[in-house]
């Protein structure tokens, strides 16, 4: 894990997830097989699941990518957030980098089911393919099963350049409500380039 030491920089990006637990040796199986037979696939039909995507800031600034599926980061009370909602709550990422938002699905985690992990994957790896400027993904997630997403992504997105995770323990309109915060910190660990060549990165809290 490593601190913070600016608004835009970091000391040094931690390492990889580490801990393999043993159900993601049944997911790994099944991603092999499933990204196989969609290597030869056209792009288009994940892309039809993904909600218009908002940009902001200049394109003088790094560009990334966020993809939302849920969670305690956008479950507002009396309706979640949606992925440009979730973004447009945080002005100040637009002084960081030029996000391209989109949404996956807006389910708390522990919904999302694997199919669904591996279409997510193949829509990441689309993504970076498709957009080789782009500095890279953040990805927001639920914390219930944040640790084990980002283990798989880290296997199954075929890119140098980082995919972060980012969650929140408290929903949006509560006291100490740290999203906004944990978003814009992944957008600064994603648009760095030191953040290239890690893998996925969970940023919370200040911390990788």
């Amino acid at each position: 894990m490593t601190e913070f030491v600016g608004p835009s920089r970091v000391r040094a990006i931690g390492s990889p997830i580490a801990g393999v637990h043993r159900v993601l040796v049944v997911i790994v199986v099944v991603v092999v097989v499933g990204l196989s037979q969609a290597s030869g696939a056209s792009g288009a039909q994940t892309a039809t699941q993904a909600a218009p995507a908002t940009s902001t800031a200049t394109a003088d600034r790094p560009k990334v990518h966020l993809v939302t599926t849920g969670g305690t980061i956008a479950n507002k009370a009396g309706g979640r957030l949606s992925a440009q909602e979730l973004l447009g709550s945080v002005p100040q990422i637009a002084d960081v980098a030029q996000v391209d938002a989109e949404e996956f699905s807006n389910l708390a985690s522990g919904e999302l089911t694997l199919e669904q992990w591996l279409k997510l994957s193949r829509r990441l790896n689309e993504i970076m393919r498709n957009d080789p400027a782009a500095a890279g993904l953040v990805v927001t997630s639920g914390t219930d099963t944040l640790e084990e997403l980002a283990y798989f992504l880290h296997l199954t997105v075929r890119t140098d350049r980082p995919v972060v995770i980012v969650g929140a323990m408290r929903r949006p309109g509560v006291t100490g409500y740290e999203g906004q915060a944990n978003l814009l910190d992944a957008v600064r660990v994603a648009a760095d380039p030191q953040s290239r060549n890690k893998g996925a990165l969970v940023v919370l809290n200040d911390k990788i």
